[in-house]
């Protein structure tokens, strides 16, 4: 399915919309593996993060309950997906904090204004306010982030690297992110 299949010309779509259910659709594909037309309802979140978006947990949540399958619980389907995902990037919800405001967070916990924060404090952060992450989920941030020779999360040397890039692009980028998906599933 494309969005060609989708909206014919008389519709009277931009190619920006286009362009964004073609991404909606990749990314949907990464997870349709028998090509159903329909996949696992956990992968969700993680589609809307393949298109550069960062939705909180009670975000997704709420999402869910718009998308799921009501004829098959814990799943849902392409064309219920791509229009609900498609109102959320053309609203331009979920967009990710750039780089200052990324910064300017991590400042705030750095009382001693050092540039550092301790792997401990952050996990404590991490698990214990705001959306909660598990356990799997601070490892593999810090696994990121910790200067191993410092034991210290120097957070104005990895900004740059967690911020979202404006632009995703599914479809030129496909193999890199179906080994990144493959890889924290």
């Amino acid at each position: 399915m494309t969005a060609a299949n989708i909206n014919n010309k008389t519709t009277g779509i931009s190619p920006y919309e286009i362009n964004i259910q073609e991404q909606i659709i990749e990314a949907f594909r990464v997870f349709d593996e028998n090509e159903s037309g329909q996949t696992e309802i956990k992968n969700v979140g993680i589609i809307a993060r393949a298109l550069g978006r960062v939705p909180r947990k009670a975000e997704i949540k709420q999402f869910i309950k718009q998308v799921e399958d009501p004829d098959a619980k814990g799943f849902v389907r392409l064309e219920v997906l791509l229009p609900a995902l498609k109102e959320i990037l053309l609203k331009d919800k979920w967009r990710p904090a750039p780089k200052e405001q990324l910064l300017q967070a991590f400042e705030f916990f750095d009382f001693k204004h050092t540039g550092r924060l301790s792997p401990t404090y952050m996990r404590r952060l991490l698990t214990e306010h705001g959306d909660k992450l598990n356990e799997a989920e601070v490892e593999s941030f810090l696994s990121t982030v910790v200067n191993p020779f410092r034991d210290k999360i120097e957070y104005g040397k990895i900004c740059e690297k967690l911020v979202v890039p404006e632009i995703v692009d599914i479809i030129h980028n496909k193999q890199k992110i179906l080994s990144d998906v493959k890889h924290d599933i």
